[in-house]
């Protein structure tokens, strides 16, 4: 006789159970036969699948409150990803407190909290520059300018000097004068390693004129291109680095179709006269850019010879529109500009 056949038979699975539930045999906690530890075949025991169902229930409320809606393994992934940057900036803030890029202060505040710019752009990342309080007062302070030509003192919606030196572009927004410590912070943007001055400055640009911006129906931004002999020099460039953080805080792609195809001299280095022609036939673009509107970032204008230029092989390629954004003006007389 074989003694197998008088062993019990496996139950089946209780109604609505799936796997891992607990509610099969396999299933987590559950014992050969889907009988629980110590249970003799054939004793009463409650329905489980109600119990089961909620526990279902609860763990997909779950998921679906940490995941954002995936309740998936992929959706836990990005959770815990997207954790691990905050968790990490977090620490290296314990061990190396932020300070301000501009002058290596500990920041008040951090930028893009509030203000107009908080309505145009994302929170930035945790390794943001944060600049403090002082050097956002000393670095955007200005007198006011006109959005034309940049003019300082003029009204916004075009100055008396307008008419008399024309301009390629249809607005500009200008951060400051190019002077005390606004110079010494372009300056060091210059070198390679100064992007997070490049971010902070980038910062300001945005916190003070993300409305007149945002009104102008921008849709790229591009930077005044430097000669590859040169960058490869420099190590850097600041116009690239001021407008792709600028295209970050605006929400706006960002692209390169501006090349500078022949090396030139410096414009300071050339008297006021001489520098809409060294820059002459200097640029072109690489595709058609066709109703377009660029906001053309760089960090530096004086006579507006570069930007000009700029301006002009933007418009003949299609762009619709030209608008500049600069950090800094060097301010001079009527007479020389």
């Amino acid at each position: 006789m074989n003694p197998l056949r008088n062993r019990p038979r496996n139950r089946p699975a209780a109604a609505g159970a799936q796997e891992g539930d607990g509610g099969y045999a396999g299933g987590q906690g559950a014992s050969i036969g889907g009988l629980a530890p110590g249970e003799a075949p054939g004793s009463n025991r409650p329905d489980q699948s109600g119990r089961n169902q909620r526990l279902r229930q609860y763990r997909r409320m779950a998921e679906l409150e940490i995941c954002g809606g995936g309740g998936t393994v992929m959706g836990w992934g990005r959770f815990l990803s997207g954790q691990a940057g905050r968790w990490a900036a977090c620490g290296i803030d314990l061990v190396y407190p932020p300070r301000c890029p501009i002058c290596h202060g500990e920041p008040g505040g951090h930028l893009g909290s509030s203000g107009p710019a908080a309505a145009l752009h994302p929170e930035p990342s945790p390794w943001a520059a944060a600049v403090c309080s002082m050097c956002v007062r000393e670095l955007s302070a200005d007198v006011g300018r006109c959005l034309r030509c940049g003019e300082a003192g003029g009204p916004a919606d075009g100055c008396r000097l307008c008419p008399r030196r024309p301009h390629d572009w249809r607005h500009i927004a200008v951060l400051s004068s190019y002077a005390g410590g606004l110079r010494e912070a372009v300056l060091r943007a210059k070198r390679p390693a100064g992007d997070e001055v490049s971010a902070a400055l980038a910062s300001l640009i945005v916190r003070k004129h993300a409305t007149a911006i945002g009104s102008w129906g921008v849709g790229r931004v591009v930077p005044v291109p430097m000669h590859w002999w040169r960058r490869s020099i420099r190590g850097t460039s600041a116009a690239g680095e001021l407008s792709k953080r600028i295209a970050t805080r605006l929400g706006l792609p960002w692209g390169r179709p501006l090349v500078r195809q022949r090396a030139t001299r410096m414009q300071n280095e050339l008297p006021i006269e001489d520098r809409p022609r060294n820059v002459q036939g200097a640029f072109r673009v690489r595709r058609r850019l066709d109703g377009e509107h660029i906001l053309l970032v760089d960090d530096v204008v004086t006579t507006g010879a570069t930007l000009s230029e700029c301006c002009r092989a933007l418009l003949a390629a299609g762009a619709a529109t030209v608008d500049v954004a600069v950090v800094a003006r060097a301010d001079r007389s009527s007479a020389d500009t």
